[in-house]
C-alpha cells in the first residue's frame, strides 16, 4: 500500500460510535472535545504504521485495515479524555497506531494542549506481575468503558496480549458514569 493514498476521510468519526443517548448529555466542551478527536489528521500514525511497524513485520496493511485501527484509537482517545481519573489499556495493534502519534510529538502536544490533557503512555514489562495485574485491571475498565460509550466491549485478551496503558490522572470525570 502506499501511505500517500491514504487520508483521514477514510476513518468513520468517533461521534457516529457513541450511543446517542449519551451524546444527547454532552455539554459544549465535550462536543468541542470530540470534535477535536475527529478533527485530527491521522496520516502520520498510519505513515508510521505502514514504515516501521508493518516494514519490520513482513505485512502491508491496506486503507480500510488502516482507517478501522484509527478509528479504534480514536475511540480510547475518547475513552480517556471522557474518564480522565482513571488509567486506561488498549489493544496491542492499536497501541501501534498511539505510539506512531506520540512519536510525532510536536503533533501530540498540540493534541494534549487542545484537548487540556495529555494522555500519558506508561509501557508494560510482563516480568512485573503487579503491573500486569494493573493494566490487567485497567484493561477491564477501559472495556466497561466502551461498552458504556459504544455499547460494546472490548474483545478478552490473555496477559501476553497486553501492552501497555495510560497513568490516568487524578482529575475528575468529565462525565459521571452510573
Amino acid at each position: 500500500m502506499n501511505v500517500s493514498d491514504f487520508n483521514s476521510s477514510l476513518v468513520a468519526s468517533v461521534r457516529s460510535k457513541i450511543l446517542l443517548e449519551k451524546q444527547a448529555i454532552f455539554t459544549q466542551e465535550q462536543n468541542c472535545l470530540v470534535d477535536i478527536i475527529d478533527g485530527r489528521d491521522y496520516v502520520h500514525v498510519v505513515q508510521y504504521v505502514s514504515r516501521r511497524v508493518d516494514k519490520n513485520a513482513g505485512v502491508c496493511r491496506n486503507n480500510e485495515e488502516h482507517a478501522l485501527n484509527v478509528l479504534q484509537l480514536k475511540m480510547y482517545y475518547f475513552v480517556c479524555q471522557f474518564d480522565r481519573g482513571h488509567s486506561h489499556a488498549i489493544l496491542a495493534e492499536i497501541d501501534d497506531y498511539w505510539h506512531g502519534d506520540f512519536f510525532d510529538t510536536a503533533k501530540y502536544d498540540v493534541f494534549a494542549e487542545e484537548t487540556g490533557h495529555k494522555i500519558h503512555h506508561r509501557p508494560l514489562y510482563h516480568k512485573d506481575k503487579a503491573e500486569v495485574a494493573r493494566i490487567r485491571s485497567a484493561y477491564a475498565h477501559t472495556s466497561d468503558m466502551y461498552e458504556y460509550w459504544f455499547g460494546t466491549a472490548l474483545p478478552e485478551i490473555s496477559d501476553r496480549q497486553l501492552r501497555c496503558g495510560d497513568q490516568g490522572k487524578s482529575l475528575p470525570p468529565l462525565v459521571a458514569v452510573a
